[in-house]
């Protein structure tokens, strides 16, 4: 790492010699060298220095976004899981108080997004939690930093593309399943399973199957970003659009529909009291992941120091204000106590257009999500590349800034095999824990800059 600056507080591990009473050289008693080699890499960190200099020699992109695409990209990467499952399966927890447990997951949040805008500020590059860790923390924070970047886009995107697969059977019958699921391994079925079923592996509630069309929908994502920034950008701003318009196509007519009145006293608005809104809070926060992903694409962004803090606050408040209607529209036309999404709460309305409508919009919009969940990796790994800790192949570009070969290894091969064969209970397990990690990191981060001298305000030296 010699072409940067970086900061080392540890003492020199060279074994020093001294002279004895008869003037012959003797070595002094040799102390762990190798654990305090190992300790100060880990806690090497890089200066604000060795940050400009990456962003001075950044290659100029031809393609610049500007504050309406990054919203574009936060809204695009927050808004859907939220409201297309989260609002239904949280009814039988909170009832229709769960609206407000959207606001509260929302300000939760909002404690971790203002670390994010300081330190997006203060480092306008590539790289989020991944420079934030090393400038902050060091080395190892920031190694781990990107691990959980991996774990919060790269792996998630899998995930829901597994997800949008699996609502794509459901929606095109047995016939589909039967040409992209093969099943592997031991498998469960039903408690009730009937005999026949027992025998049928396409009747198995588990998800140990290879999964082609999930494999399909991430190369494809992959490929369109490979395509440059510009394509990718256009497409991203185009289905966020659509997104918000069929999330208000759905608000509306939850609202037209409404067959009960839920504010009609505090045991039908909070069936749960006080601690269902809390359980509902807690998982309701997991619908505003993504929010923090316009942070690693700071290197690509006009007038970064400004625009990063605009966007992330902007990527919040939509969200929030978007999944507390939709919250409320969901709870108006469902039975209460069950749990339900919009597309069964209007068929069992015998809206059948409408719930049509809302399903395939659903799967139409969402693989929206998984490329915006590639979007970022290349960028983390591009300056993991930089700072020599990956192999220098990820950083290399096209001549319109693409991170090509990044894109290729990461998501053309890592993301596809796991979209491909990894089931989605272990890879949602491993998601959250990645975006509780990543948030902790960067808090601890702006706090040991701003107070890392024994609580004087101090940058790291």
């Amino acid at each position: 790492m010699a072409d940067h600056d970086y900061n080392n507080d540890s003492a020199d591990s060279a074994e020093e010699e001294s002279s004895d009473s008869e003037g012959e050289l003797c070595k002094t008693p040799k102390v762990d060298t190798t654990r305090r080699c190992c300790f100060a890499a880990a806690n090497r960190r890089k200066t604000m220095d060795a940050v400009i200099a990456e962003m001075e020699h950044e290659p100029p992109s031809e393609t610049k976004l500007s504050l309406i695409d990054l919203l574009c990209i936060g809204v695009g990467s927050t808004v859907g899981s939220g409201v297309f499952v989260l609002t239904g399966d949280v009814l039988p927890v909170a009832g229709p108080s769960a609206s407000l447990s959207w606001i509260f997951a929302g300000a939760a949040c909002l404690l971790s997004g203002f670390a994010y805008m300081e330190l997006s500020a203060r480092l306008p590059t590539r790289g989020s939690c991944y420079t934030f860790s090393y400038h902050g923390l060091g080395e190892l924070w920031a190694v781990i930093g990107a691990f959980c970047i991996t774990l919060e886009y790269g792996v998630s995107g899998a995930g829901v593309a597994r997800n949008w697969s699996r609502k794509m059977g459901n929606f095109l019958g047995e016939d589909y399943k039967h040409v992209v699921f093969f099943y592997f391994g031991k498998g469960t079925w039903a408690a009730n399973a009937t005999a026949a079923e027992l025998d049928d592996p396409y009747a198995r509630t588990d998800h140990n199957y290879m999964d082609l069309s999930a494999a399909f929908l991430t190369a494809g994502c992959t490929l369109l970003l490979m395509g440059g920034l510009s394509l990718s950008k256009a497409v991203v701003n185009l289905m966020t659009l659509m997104k918000v318009l069929l999330v208000i196509f759905m608000v509306i007519c939850g609202f037209l529909g409404a067959s009960q009145n839920i504010f009609e006293s505090g045991e039908v608005f909070a069936p749960g009291g006080i601690s269902g809104v809390v359980n509902a809070t807690t998982l309701l926060f997991f619908g505003f992941i993504g929010f923090d992903e316009v942070c690693c694409l700071s290197s690509k962004a006009k007038n970064a120091s400004r625009t990063m803090p605009l966007a992330l606050i902007g990527t919040l408040g939509i969200a929030a204000v978007v999944s507390f209607t939709a919250q409320l529209a969901i709870s108006l036309i469902s039975e209460p106590g069950k749990s339900s999404d919009f597309g069964t709460a209007f068929a069992d309305k015998g809206w059948t257009v409408v719930s049509w409508i809302v399903c395939l919009g659903e799967l139409i919009l969402l693989p929206l999500v998984v490329l915006l969940s590639i979007l970022p990796q290349p960028e983390v790994s591009a300056t993991m590349a930089t700072d020599r800790l990956i192999p220098s192949i990820f950083r290399k570009q096209s001549s319109d800034g693409t991170f090509v070969w990044g894109l290729a290894l990461t998501g053309l091969i890592a993301l596809v095999a796991l979209a491909l064969a990894c089931p989605v209970s272990i890879l949602w397990n491993v998601i959250s824990l990645g975006v509780l990690l990543s948030f902790n990191l960067s808090n601890a981060s702006l706090i040991n800059i701003r107070y890392g001298n024994v609580g004087v305000v101090s940058q790291p030296r």
